[in-house]
């Protein structure tokens, strides 16, 4: 629980924004009288572009040793 109180408020709300929270249930725990406050202030839908381009580069990061060895060791080789 102490983890959660250092948690900037903004941390959270990226959290529920990621983890496909409804709009609808993040306006509830923000308080907000209307869902409008809540996504036109607190929450930014990226462009489907933007999140092309950001899946597209977190597919091209490595995600095991393995992979990051076998990339390093094939920009060695490279001839320069």
């Amino acid at each position: 629980m102490a983890r959660l109180a250092c948690m900037s408020p903004w941390a959270g709300l990226k959290s529920l924004q990621a983890s496909c929270v409804p709009d609808m249930v993040i306006q509830r725990i923000l308080r907000h009288a209307n869902v409008s406050t809540t996504t036109g202030y607190y929450i930014k839908k990226a462009a489907d572009d933007v999140r092309a381009a950001m899946s597209k580069l977190e597919s091209s990061i490595p995600q095991s040793e393995s992979e990051t060895v076998g990339r390093l060791d094939s920009i060695a080789t490279r001839p320069m």
